[in-house]
């Protein structure tokens, strides 16, 4: 009986340390960085899949997927990081769009401007760009959304 009852304890414990990491609102910035890390690789993975199934699959230009692919991860993006990075946004729904909306754009810029560099002048591999890329726009991102639109 004690076993199962450690074993629960340890459960409840690992719950508890995993609320804290990725739930508890906080203003910790290293925390919100990783937060930030950890979003934007769930992003990241929807993008280069969907880079991937529109650029090598269907064929369109990979300067033309990229902004389809980086729209959609968007919305996902914005959902976790307003739910999870940080959630208490004195903006109002619309304003905080709009802000995220242009360092979004700014962000596109950028991997656009990365992915060309890295593809046409270093002659790296599509995938392996866009993850170099993205390294890139998550730092510039981060920076910009705490400092104008989550400052707290």
């Amino acid at each position: 009986m004690s076993h199962d009852r450690a074993l629960l304890t340890c459960k409840l414990r690992c719950f508890d340390v995993t609320k804290k990491i990725f739930v508890t609102p906080t203003s910790n910035g290293l925390l919100q960085l990783f937060r930030t890390a950890a979003a934007g690789t769930m992003s990241f993975v929807l993008d280069a899949w969907l880079l991937y199934v529109i650029a090598v699959k269907i064929g369109l230009h990979y300067l033309i997927a990229a902004p389809i692919s980086f729209a959609v991860s968007f919305f996902f993006n914005f959902y976790l990081v307003r739910e999870f990075v940080f959630p208490k946004c004195k903006k109002t729904f619309a304003a905080e769009l709009l802000s995220y909306s242009w360092i979004t754009l700014i962000s596109l810029g950028l991997t656009e401007l990365c992915m060309f560099a890295f593809i046409e002048y270093l002659g790296v591999y599509l995938i392996l760009s866009k993850f170099m890329s993205a390294i890139v726009v998550m730092l510039w991102s981060f920076a910009a959304r705490k400092y104008w639109i989550y400052r707290q």
